[in-house]
């Protein structure tokens, strides 16, 4: 009885808490531009990861035995630490989540790429227009 009550009461935590939240929070903090290709890469690096839980879990219990478990807590505190580091996203509108990113360390602004790549056209311009071409068509 044990067991089958340590179970039951692991998904009734799960259900409530890590298992859907993950969902929301990648469906949350991708920019609108990369949103449904980001999604797709999460959605596929969450199969895999269960993937690989399920074919090794067995080898794992029978190479290390109970220590199998010591694995799935190290795991368990790493996402206790990555969900103390991410933001909280509740009642953020969907436009301002990459504000809550800029100030973090390891995340690059979108909008530094977005003016880096506006100073670069802006310079390609210049250039164009310094070699004495205006740009209009000759067939005029």
């Amino acid at each position: 009885w044990v067991i089958a009550g340590s179970a039951f009461f692991f998904i009734f935590n799960f259900a409530y808490g890590f298992g859907p939240i993950v969902w929301v929070y990648c469906a949350e903090i991708f920019p609108l531009r990369y949103r449904a290709r980001a999604l797709g890469v999460t959605t596929v690096a969450n199969w895999v990861g269960n993937f690989f839980i399920a074919q090794f879990t067995p080898m794992l219990l029978d190479s290390i035995q109970f220590s199998t478990f010591y694995v799935f807590c190290f795991f368990c505190f790493l996402c206790v630490l990555v969900s103390a580091y991410l933001p909280e996203t509740k009642g953020v509108p969907l436009e301002s989540i990459q504000a809550l990113f800029d100030c973090k360390v390891g995340f690059r602004s979108s909008k530094a790429l977005e003016t880096k790549a506006m100073d670069a056209q802006i310079v390609a311009q210049a250039s164009h227009s310094s070699d004495g071409s205006t740009g209009a068509s000759d067939e005029e």
